[in-house]
């Protein structure tokens, strides 16, 4: 007889009807039915778990020691890819930003602003130009381009501005006065619309690291028709 075939309790499931069979069939199976049924069993008696001590407790518990202190430490120790994100974030200025974040280091007391007397140019032209006249680089701080050499409201900061350097673009009055110029000839046609509004947006920048400095025009220092009459300021 196949002791898998019996169940929880396979004496009563028995119904052969003669007490006789049935207690021949109790001792014959004996110890062997009672082992059976403790095999199959999921929930072990009260009185097992009082009288056998658990052999997997000392094995899981530190497991679950171990596993609640990962938990701990992943939850104390800080992803690397937001600091990441926020050290970028720190690095790089705002996006619309215009003005470069540079420590200013130079007494400055005025802005003079200029055109370039041409229809077109670019930044790295007037630097050629200027090279080419002695000086050392670019004379002016900022170039504002008009479309034609450089895009049209292009801001470009030169090198005398992030070095905190003198300007080369008013006579008398370099060594203190931030030069901007806008490429185009304003005695003949305005600035363009992008021109302005990149003007604008770099003056109120520079206020905003430099209150109240005065804005003035070339002519305003000098015997010179710059920045033209079609350029108006306010």
């Amino acid at each position: 007889m196949r002791l898998e075939s019996l169940h929880a309790d396979p004496i009563m499931e028995l119904d052969w009807g003669k007490t006789a069979r049935t207690a021949a069939l109790t001792a014959a199976l004996g110890v062997g039915a009672l082992g059976a049924a403790k095999h199959f069993s999921h929930k072990p008696s009260p009185s097992q778990t009082s009288s056998r001590p658990s052999q997997k407790q000392p094995i899981e518990q530190p497991q679950q020691q171990s596993q609640q202190q990962s938990q701990q430490q992943s939850q104390q120790q800080p992803s690397e890819h937001p600091q990441r994100q926020s050290q970028s974030q720190l690095e790089q200025p705002p996006q619309n930003q215009l003005l470069p974040d540079v420590a200013i280091t130079r007494k400055w007391n005025r802005i003079i602003l200029h055109h370039s007397a041409g229809t077109s140019g670019s930044a790295e032209a007037f630097d050629r130009q200027h090279r080419q006249q002695g000086w050392d680089g670019l004379g002016y701080h900022f170039v504002i381009g008009n479309g034609r050499g450089m895009g049209d409201g292009e801001l470009a900061v030169g090198h005398r501005w992030t070095a905190q350097k003198g300007g080369a673009h008013c006579k008398g009055h370099n060594h203190d006065s931030i030069g901007i110029c806008l490429v185009g000839n304003f005695e003949n046609a305005p600035p363009t619309p992008r021109q302005l509004e990149t003007l604008r947006k770099l003056v109120a920048e520079i206020h905003g690291v430099l209150p109240d400095l005065p804005v003035m025009k070339h002519g305003d220092l000098g015997r010179t028709l710059c920045p033209g009459k079609h350029l108006v300021w306010p």
